[in-house]
């Protein structure tokens, strides 16, 4: 009997072989300096803690400025 090899794209039991789990390492900075001594980024946000979301029903219904911050902050608080 030949015994067909299975490959892991082939076997759904395999779900992760030789990965990193998923990181960014790639950073804002003001400038070349801060970037080179590799300083905190003011740009950095963590992803961590609570979210806040406001779903709408589709595009149509959201408001014009939908992406301002102060929206966000306005939606996140109710």
């Amino acid at each position: 009997m030949e015994i067909k090899k299975r490959y892991d794209w082939e076997n759904p039991a395999v779900i992760k072989r030789n990965k990193e789990d998923g990181h960014v390492i790639a950073f804002s900075y003001d400038n070349a300096l801060d970037a080179a001594e590799r300083k905190e980024s003011p740009y950095k946000v963590t992803l961590n803690g609570k979210w806040k979301f406001h779903w709408q029903m589709g595009i149509d219904n959201c408001p014009p400025d939908f992406m301002s911050r102060a929206l966000m902050i306005q939606i996140g608080d109710t």
